[in-house]
């Protein structure tokens, strides 16, 4: 029983550790923006900072003022109740069983499950359209389609839409290694002549090191079968 038991726990803790390279990955991808970095999602945004930054520069918004340098946890968990605020009064989204002292205590569970919750709030959001300053609708295949330019910059690959600029499987497998440098892709040997492979590649790495399953068939992007 015992022998089980461990087994487990150490299946939770790796998939625990993917879903934290997930989320490390994506959190840094718009910290970048402010050249700020994450290098731990279960410690890093305990004081509540890099939180505050990270929703404002993924919404486009301003939380208004806040502790840059706090000490003390109550203003840590100030911090933090500012983004709980915003995720539940203008996202509509409720934390359940997630308090601010959980993120100051640096609780893994919890706060992958607030970044996941901030990351879910960005899809829907972008999915029902807001606005910026001028009223335009901003779309959200537009902001995703930007974040993937932006992490394929220097690389030589460009990306334009969602269908030519990714069904040979290079620029996916160049994202990957982007966010995930020790699955060590060889992008420069890739040829666009074996799609199949490439994608199935780029699919099964981000699987296996980031914990993202494979939502899409690479036999039907890769004989041209277009997916929406």
């Amino acid at each position: 029983m015992a022998d089980i038991e461990q087994k487990i726990a150490d299946a939770e803790a790796a998939y625990q550790l993917r879903e934290s390279k997930a989320l490390l990955a994506w959190s840094n991808s718009f910290l970048l923006k402010r050249k700020l970095k994450v290098n731990s999602v279960f410690s890093d945004f305990a004081d509540g900072v890099l939180l505050i930054n990270l929703v404002e520069v993924c919404f486009g918004v301003s939380l208004g003022k806040y502790d840059i340098s706090p000490k003390m946890p109550f203003h840590k968990m100030a911090n933090i109740q500012v983004v709980f605020k915003y995720l539940e009064e203008v996202l509509r989204i409720k934390l359940l069983g997630i308090d601010t002292n959980d993120l100051v205590k640096k609780q893994d569970k919890q706060t992958i499950n607030v970044l996941w919750n901030i990351l879910r709030g960005l899809a829907i959001k972008g999915m029902q359209g807001d606005g910026d300053g001028d009223g335009k609708n901003i779309n959200f295949r537009q902001r995703l389609l930007d974040w993937a330019a932006s992490i394929l910059e220097g690389t030589g690959i460009t990306v334009k839409d969602f269908w030519e600029s990714f069904k040979d499987g290079i620029a996916f497998c160049a994202i990957v290694d982007n966010l995930c440098p020790e699955s060590k892709i060889d992008v420069e040997s890739l040829s666009p002549d074996n799609a199949e492979s490439n994608l199935n590649l780029a699919f099964s790495t981000a699987e296996s090191q980031l914990g993202i399953p494979p939502l899409l068939q690479a036999a039907d992007l890769a004989v041209g079968k277009k997916t929406r």
